[in-house]
């Protein structure tokens, strides 16, 4: 009786290995992908918590039309703190995210906020 593994077996047993480390690879990326989402709208609703912040602070200067401001500004403010070189960054895309605008209003005594579309 011979001993050791046939061709076909040590064939299979690389093609299941190579299946499951696709798969991994896969998941990890997705997850990956998936958390700098997270961390991108959470740092888009902080952004909105702090120009509310703002307005609040800064009621005479509002009207119910939108009072455009940047993260920048408020980073320049202190309203925002800044992550490196006085910017805070997109962690989708590692893009400056200074110049994203918001709007903030003033309406039936309440300060409200959205972002501001850039097109």
């Amino acid at each position: 009786m011979k001993k050791g593994f046939t061709i076909i077996e040590i064939v299979v047993s690389i093609a299941l290995v190579l299946l499951i480390t696709t798969f991994v690879v896969y998941k990890v990326a997705d997850m990956s992908n998936k958390s700098k989402v997270e961390i991108y709208n959470n740092k888009i609703k902080l952004a909105l918590i702090k120009a509310k912040e703002y307005g609040y602070d800064n009621l005479d200067k509002l009207s119910s039309n939108c009072n455009g401001i940047t993260i920048g500004d408020l980073i320049r403010m202190d309203y925002l703190a800044e992550e490196e070189n006085g910017a805070i960054y997109d962690p989708r895309t590692n893009e400056n995210m200074n110049n994203t605008w918001i709007c903030v209003i003033y309406e039936n005594n309440e300060v409200k906020t959205y972002l501001r579309d850039e097109g």
